[in-house]
């Protein structure tokens, strides 16, 4: 096999390779002697069609197979041969398949980048002082009583977050619509009711109170019966649900696990000061991988960003049909979109690469009993066993994912000193 490899682009390759044609007629022999076994033609029984039958019918199946099988065993081997790891399916131009002949075909393909490290350990970064401050501490535990407060009947006037509880009925005219009464309509006073009219009715009244409001509907609405035209709804409040959160104090400490509220408070600000001791260093292995971008600049294969770009986009929107997204992320255009992440993708995509050249260069190697250490991390986060974690990373097949994070970490280590 001969390989001759030119550089369209220092990360962009054309490989031709030919192949001599002994191989070649030797493929074609084993493709046929394959068909030979199979092959039904009217007129001979399976297994005892001749060759030369065989090989006018079948021809054009048989050299396309042949130059798929000759591209499949001998690309790998050429790539392997020059060095060269492609980053992307190559891109094939091939001549036809001709006993006796031999066979070249180019491949096309994006490679990864050669390298050549700068000084990259102790890097120099801004480290800011990390503290949790009381108003932190007193914020988060007002969240936490707020998230396990409870709602609980109330005799008093409706106001916002409330949960209410209504009887209505539509009408036309005073004619009743048919399928547009509800019995046991609950709703929260924040943006929880179907319509805006039914929180501002509400807002002020107690239980047992009746009220009406008048709501005109658009043209081609989806519900022909009230499309276009102006619906009465009557209600009646069942009921009122005041959210009342529980008390600091001992017993509100101990059913979160703690001894007492002192023990409640000092796990708080533990828990505030490791998420910004995390944020913080998230932060200087940001600004640390940006300097040594800057000071080891190469190209990168387009093919490479894009797969970047179409993971960040990926998550970005799901965040937003999630409804956690940036409100920024919402309603723009592809081509803003596109602006707005694409240097983003390009520079995870530098990043990897140089983590990945650094911990070549330094041997990193994550062991078995990291790996171990991480799951059990894991496990003990999620409140799962190690067996549910260990069998969530095999079905998902992300195991290599924690394992690359893991020598990600070392490398960052290494870099940060």
């Amino acid at each position: 096999m001969k390989v001759e490899v030119s550089e369209i682009t220092p990360v962009r390759k054309k490989v031709a390779i030919e192949i001599p044609s002994e191989k070649v007629d030797e493929a074609i022999n084993m493709t046929v002697d394959a068909l030979l076994a199979e092959a039904e033609v009217e007129g001979f029984r399976k297994g005892h069609v001749p060759r030369e039958v065989v090989v006018q019918r079948y021809g054009k199946k048989i050299l396309d197979q042949v130059a798929s099988t000759l591209i499949e065993e001998s690309y790998p081997a050429a790539m392997q041969e020059q060095k060269l790891v492609p980053t992307s399916k190559p891109e094939l131009d091939t001549t036809e398949v001709k006993e006796g002949e031999a066979f070249t075909y180019s491949a096309f393909v994006d490679v990864a980048p050669n390298i050549s490290l700068k000084e990259y350990r102790g890097v120099k970064v801004e480290k800011k002082e990390i503290t949790a401050t009381d108003e932190e501490v007193k914020d988060s535990l007002r969240k936490l009583q707020e998230g396990a407060g409870q709602f609980v009947e109330t005799t008093d006037a409706i106001t916002e977050n409330d949960m209410v509880t209504i009887d209505f009925e539509c009408t036309i005219g005073g004619e009743t619509i048919p399928g547009n009464s509800a019995k046991g309509y609950e709703f929260k006073v924040e943006g929880g009711a179907r319509f805006p009219e039914f929180e501002d009715a509400v807002m002020g009244k107690k239980t047992g109170d009746s009220a009406s409001f008048k709501k005109s509907f658009p043209e081609h609405y989806h519900d022909k019966a009230v499309s276009g035209k102006e619906v009465e709804f009557n209600l009646k409040i069942v009921s009122a649900k005041a959210k009342v959160d529980p008390e600091l104090n001992d017993e509100f400490a101990r059913d979160l696990g703690c001894e007492n509220v002192a023990d409640l408070k000092s796990q708080v600000k533990k828990q505030i000061y490791y998420g910004k001791e995390r944020a913080e260093k998230d932060r200087q292995k940001s600004e640390a991988i940006t300097k040594i971008i800057k000071e080891n600049p190469f190209d990168i294969p387009e093919s490479m960003v894009d797969k970047y770009y179409k993971q960040i986009a990926s998550s970005v929107l799901e965040g937003v049909r999630r409804g956690v997204a940036n409100p920024r992320d919402v309603n723009v255009s592809s081509d803003e979109f596109k602006t707005r992440y694409f240097d983003m993708a390009i520079n995870q995509a530098k990043g990897d690469l140089i983590l990945g050249a650094i911990a070549k260069k330094e041997n990193v190697k994550v062991t078995e009993h990291e790996l171990k250490q991480a799951v059990e991390g894991l496990a003990a986060s999620r409140g799962e066993s190690v067996e549910n974690i260990q069998e969530m990373l095999d079905k998902e097949g992300v195991a290599d994912v924690l394992r690359e994070g893991i020598m990600k970490e070392k490398v960052f280590d290494i870099i940060l000193g």
